[in-house]
């Protein structure tokens, strides 16, 4: 539904009573979704999804019925986001999201209806039965990497070139350090035999007190 179309929804809910929040709330999720969805056009990501997943089938060959001539332009891929974006209206910017749509091509939450699938208007044969059948060939892996590269190819990233942070080479320092000179300790000579003798005090003969005045004289001259 495009951009007026909700615009009109709008105004219609405003005027049959319905909750002016409610109604805002719903064209604003609408005009975003369609936003999204116009980032790229399914042919332009499909053909990103192929650059990335080379083994990818195009299931290209199907005849258009006004020229009679084949549809290269109409690929699996191509057809899967039109299916995902037009048909359905989810976001392409969310791998759940993808995740939904392929357990509608699993047959496992919805059912892929045949007048509603992309090709059925201007394709002579409808390709809703090959695209199943090829999706459903596909393991877990290859829908995983499937899914991813969609979701890369609308919002411009590359999951293959993730930036790892480099870490600078450390160079080892070249310079020596001149170590400081080592002082060679002071050696205390080793006692000798009998030098713990030096140790003792000799014994101190205490002096006799000398006798004064004229006793002096009575002493020897040489005592």
């Amino acid at each position: 539904m495009k951009q007026a179309s909700w615009r009109n929804f709008w105004v219609r809910g405003l005027s049959c009573g319905v909750g002016s929040a409610i109604a805002l709330a719903l064209w604003q999720g609408a005009f975003s979704l369609d936003a999204a969805a116009q980032l790229d056009s399914p042919i332009e990501v499909a053909n990103l999804v192929y650059k990335k997943l080379p083994n990818l089938p195009l299931e290209n060959q199907y005849i258009r019925t006004a020229t009679k001539k084949q549809a290269v332009e109409s690929t699996l891929v191509s057809r899967l986001i039109q299916y995902h974006t037009q048909a359905k209206g989810r976001s392409p910017l969310y791998r759940l999201d993808w995740k939904i749509t392929l357990a509608d091509y699993l047959g496992v939450n919805d059912y892929l209806r045949a007048e509603v699938y992309p090709g059925s208007l201007f394709l002579r044969n409808n390709p809703m039965e090959g695209d199943r059948r090829l999706i459903q060939a596909l393991n877990v892996g290859q829908r995983n990497a499937l899914i991813q590269a969609i979701v890369d190819g609308f919002t411009g990233q590359d999951s293959t070139r993730a930036a790892v942070p480099s870490t600078p080479a450390q160079t080892p320092s070249t310079a020596v350090p001149v170590s400081a000179p080592v002082r060679q300790p002071t050696l205390i000579p080793l006692p000798t035999a009998g030098s713990a003798d030096l140790l003792k005090a000799k014994p101190v003969k205490p002096s006799k007190p000398r006798p004064t005045g004229d006793a002096q004289f009575l002493l020897p001259a040489n005592p």
